[in-house]
């Protein structure tokens, strides 16, 4: 917003472009935008992926932090899982930020992430969520079993005396 002349910037040319590790907000599912709170330059935007720009996109220097990488598979370990939904930052270190995904929550000091972004920490401590989309209950009371697709997280079956099973299926979630 420029507040001079009261009119509204358009940036949007500025924003990753829409590719795989660019900006993509799968239909508003994954979007926020928020701003350091000690340097209003300092932007960061999360997708599908999560971005950080030193000079609130004014331009397009940006760089990626987390989510899809440009090309492999995406990987656990110290990388950020994709489909971001917030982020907050530290009270002690602004440049210490904490973000909350499919993948549960984690946290870096973002002024350290190297291009791979593989530098993040989990923090679940076993803390376990899903999204299930769809859930079937067997009516028949035969064998008492519960199925559902989960979001990230395939499809699991239930059968009493409670077990779990992971089922592998033609899609990763059962919808």
């Amino acid at each position: 917003y420029n507040v001079n002349n009261k009119s509204w910037i358009n940036l949007s040319d500025n924003l990753p472009p829409d590719a795989r590790n660019g900006f993509n907000s799968l239909n508003s599912y994954a979007m926020y935008l928020k701003f350091n709170p000690r340097n209003e330059k300092i932007a960061f935007l999360g997708s599908a992926n999560l971005h950080v720009s030193s000079d609130a996109f004014e331009t397009t220097n940006y760089r990626w932090i987390g989510g899809y990488p440009s090309q492999g598979n995406w990987d656990e370990n110290g990388a950020l899982h994709p489909d971001q939904h917030t982020l907050v930052f530290s009270n002690r270190d602004t440049n210490v930020i904490y973000c909350g995904n499919d993948g549960g929550v984690k946290k870096v000091d973002y002024s350290e992430v190297k291009n791979e972004g593989n530098n993040w920490v989990q923090l679940n401590n076993g803390y376990i969520t899903s999204q299930f989309y769809s859930v079937s209950i067997d009516k028949s009371g035969l064998t008492n079993s519960v199925v559902g697709g989960a979001q990230d997280n395939g499809s699991w079956r239930s059968i009493k005396p409670v077990s779990y099973t992971h089922l592998t299926l033609p899609t990763s979630d059962l919808v």
